[in-house]
């Protein structure tokens, strides 16, 4: 009685088709698997432009816009306590009196407006400052994720690297455009 022995009975043509089959699926896989895992470079790259328009942007514009009505506030209250003091100060003065008092108030305004501008952009950088580590982290929780050994600026890189843009916008909850429920943020 004869064995039967798995694929050596098979013919050596169907041996070798099945054989070549094989080779084709694991180098799929291979592929596959080196594309899908990982990105090829150790050097990423990071949009930081698209970044501060999606993901800064948005999450500062209410409380700049809150702090910006604030200090107007401020400001507008300090204007009317200068123009009421022109008003008191400028009783009984002549003409070219009142006019160098007017001047030295308006300068007064001036100076103040300025005060004011310096603050609001001191509250924008503090502002700012406080969400930058954020960033600086969901940029390196990509990298470490993606086998990045380098994250540059997207406008430093002439040629290759991977753009972990895309990546950085979703560790921060921003939808990205292609993702399955993009709504924006």
């Amino acid at each position: 009685m004869q064995r039967v022995s798995g694929l050596r009975t098979l013919p050596q043509r169907v041996r070798v088709i099945i054989g070549a089959a094989l080779l084709v699926l694991a180098a799929g896989l291979a592929v596959w698997s080196a594309t899908s895992a990982k990105p090829e470079s150790v050097i990423g790259y990071v949009d930081v432009n698209r970044v501060a328009r999606e993901y800064l942007e948005p999450t500062l514009s209410e409380p700049l816009r809150q702090e910006t009505e604030r200090l107007q506030a401020e400001l507008d209250q300090e204007l009317a306590r200068l123009d009421k003091q022109l008003e008191d100060r400028a009783k009984g003065l002549g003409e070219q009196e009142r006019q160098r008092l007017a001047s030295q108030i308006q300068d007064e305004k001036q100076q103040l407006f300025m005060q004011y501008q310096q603050r609001l952009d001191q509250r924008k950088q503090e502002m700012l400052d406080a969400r930058l580590p954020r960033v600086r982290d969901a940029i390196g929780k990509v990298a470490q994720r993606l086998g990045l050994e380098v994250v540059l600026d997207k406008n430093l890189v002439i040629w290759g690297g991977y753009d972990a843009t895309d990546e950085v916008l979703r560790e921060l909850g921003v939808k990205v455009a292609g993702d399955a429920s993009s709504s924006g943020r």
